[in-house]
């Protein structure tokens, strides 16, 4: 099996590192953030998934482009409301 992007394998790393961060956070919090913070960080992981072997990359990237930068918002809120450390917010 060829080695998979580096970009893709880093990624893989991070949506893993979200989820288990996720599974922290009590119930309702985790209703709240956790699941759209895990849906996106694995939204990204598919697009970039899809990216890795299609002809035309530039066509999915912009999608992931997106989806990452609203993954830095949900983060950012859910630090703002405890539910990240600074340190893990600062690692994210």
């Amino acid at each position: 099996m060829p080695e998979p992007p580096i970009l893709l394998a880093k990624w893989y790393d991070y949506a893993k590192w979200i989820v288990e961060r996720v599974d922290s956070f009590s119930k309702n919090q985790r209703f709240i953030f956790g699941q759209r913070l895990a849906a996106h960080a694995l939204d990204i992981m598919e697009l970039l998934v899809e990216a890795a072997y299609a002809r035309d990359k530039a066509a999915l990237l912009p999608t992931a482009n997106r989806k990452i930068e609203m993954l830095r918002w949900l983060v950012r809120m859910a630090k703002d409301r405890t539910l990240f450390t600074a340190r893990q917010y600062e690692f994210s």
